[in-house]
């Protein structure tokens, strides 16, 4: 994966904006890959698992910050925990399932002892450091800086348009950005993506 220093200099290169005196400072460019990696997110949000050990008749269990949506619970024995379909009120007798509630799994049943592994999708976390890997697959890369430079240029056009008349350019360089951002979309967006987590491994 690029870093988030590298994939800063490619927005700041799509956006011509490489000369001694830059248009857009590392911050700026920073919250439009902000910005773009949060749409990126909502389109393909990272795939994960992760594992809690239940004991003592426990009947929830409070989820990871990252989790957006949970896809499945397993039980210690390898089978499915089915999610409830109507929301938890008279819970005694039913078969064991879960449904998420207030950042929490709640469960219908005290949960046998053992270790159960919960399939979910997630945030793309704001990498820590310019060193550090930027959550995008490289062929996806292209998409998210086409999306950053979209917005860098909106909020920098907005800016430009309170102070003064916008430079002649303006809307040309603008529309030219969202059409490269629509081509960037449509090749690989174009098939529909399904969301899918293995059964094995």
């Amino acid at each position: 994966m690029a870093t988030r220093g590298e994939v800063r200099t490619r927005l700041r290169r799509r956006l011509e904006d490489t000369g001694a005196s830059p248009l857009w400072s590392d911050a700026e460019l920073d919250e439009a890959l902000k910005a773009a990696l949060e749409a990126y997110t909502a389109r393909v949000p990272l795939e994960g698992r992760v594992t809690f050990a239940a004991s003592g008749g426990q009947t929830e269990w409070t989820l990871p910050g990252d989790v957006v949506e949970v896809v499945r619970v397993v039980d210690p024995t390898g089978g499915v925990v089915p999610r409830r379909v109507l929301p938890v009120r008279e819970t005694m007798g039913e078969e064991l399932a879960w449904e998420t509630f207030a950042g929490k799994l709640v469960f219908t049943r005290e949960l046998a002892d053992g270790t159960y592994t919960v399939w979910y999708y997630g945030e793309r976390a704001w990498p820590a450091s310019d060193g550090a890997s930027f959550p995008v697959d490289e062929p996806d890369l292209p998409y998210v800086v086409a999306w950053a430079a979209v917005w860098a240029l909106e909020l920098r056009l907005t800016a430009e348009w309170k102070r003064s008349a916008l430079p002649a350019r303006a809307g040309t360089v603008l529309e030219e950005a969202r059409r490269t951002l629509r081509a960037e979309e449509r090749a690989r967006f174009r098939r529909v993506r399904t969301r899918q987590v293995e059964t094995t491994g």
